[in-house]
């Protein structure tokens, strides 16, 4: 069951939402844990892009958010909504893309990077 969040989720469909509305409640649900990494974000990049899976959730709890834009689940093709943060660390930025959807109470991890800052 999913944890209450201190920020309710918006009502209407997802892609209604503003993107101020959209980053607040991702930030919510991933501050309440209910978040969900993807095989793609844990098996192919943490390890590849070198990202501790805590550090890809702290981008978006305290990042800035680069993008909202509309997406599709890969196998069924159901619409989502995926938002973008990034956050500088240390000497890096780690960028995170998120994805929702309606009917789905929790916040998907898609994929994750790290870029050296220079």
């Amino acid at each position: 069951m999913p944890v209450q969040t201190f920020y309710p989720r918006p009502d209407g469909p997802i892609a209604s939402w503003s993107e101020t509305q959209a980053q607040r409640w991702i930030q919510a649900e991933v501050k309440a844990g209910n978040v969900i990494f993807s095989g793609h974000a844990v098996d192919d990049k943490s390890a590849k892009c070198n990202v501790a899976l805590d550090d890809a959730l702290e981008a978006i709890r305290k990042g800035r958010r680069t993008r909202w834009e509309p997406g599709q689940k890969k196998k069924t093709r159901e619409p989502t909504m995926n938002m973008t943060f990034e956050q500088r660390q240390k000497s890096r930025t780690i960028g995170v893309v998120t994805s929702i959807a309606d009917g789905e109470p929790d916040v998907v991890v898609v994929t994750l990077w790290s870029n050296i800052n220079l």
